[in-house]
């Protein structure tokens, strides 16, 4: 799996039921000291809405975006994207 999320050009996190990061890609790994909650403070095994939540003074746009991630997890929403 990891070869074919590497050669998408978006940052990519995979996550499981829990919301817990299960994979990342390389622009994901790239964008991560720039992009706060999305890529840095974020690692394997961590819940990704609550590192968006839980960072140093999280923006409005992490926060709903780690609020749209929870929508999918529980079947309230169908996608959650973050440009």
């Amino acid at each position: 799996m990891q070869d074919s999320i590497d050669v998408i050009a978006s940052g990519i996190a995979v996550l499981d039921g829990n919301g817990a990061i299960t994979a990342v890609n390389d622009m994901w790994r790239k964008q991560g000291a720039e992009a706060g909650c999305l890529g840095g403070a974020a690692e394997l095994g961590d819940n990704f809405s609550e590192v968006c939540v839980d960072g140093e003074s999280p923006s409005l746009e992490a926060r709903r975006f780690a609020e749209d991630v929870r929508g999918v997890i529980s079947g309230q929403k169908s996608v959650a994207t973050m440009e």
